[in-house]
């Protein structure tokens, strides 16, 4: 019952911010959101999977960080935010 409660508000959150976006964006999102899911998604961890160490940039105090150094201090989430800074 409380997931598809959570399954019909995230569905009204997603339309009503695709109205949001200029409708040739908006295409190109859901193509490239097609794309990935078709080629990419199989690709991805599986849940017990243990992630490979990585790098990224610190976005605003420069420098870089380690999956491996996040997880000294705890575990750790990723999260891909797609969007316009």
């Amino acid at each position: 019952m409380v997931a598809e409660q959570l399954d019909d508000k995230l569905a009204e959150t997603r339309a009503a911010s695709a109205e949001m976006i200029p409708t040739d964006k908006r295409e190109l999102m859901e193509r490239a959101t097609q794309d990935l899911e078709k080629n990419v998604w199989q690709m991805g961890l599986a849940e017990g999977d243990e992630a490979p160490d990585f790098t990224l940039p610190i976005a605003r105090q420069g420098g870089t960080v380690t999956l491996s150094a996040v997880l000294r201090e705890g575990p750790a989430v990723l999260s891909f935010y797609r969007g316009q800074w």
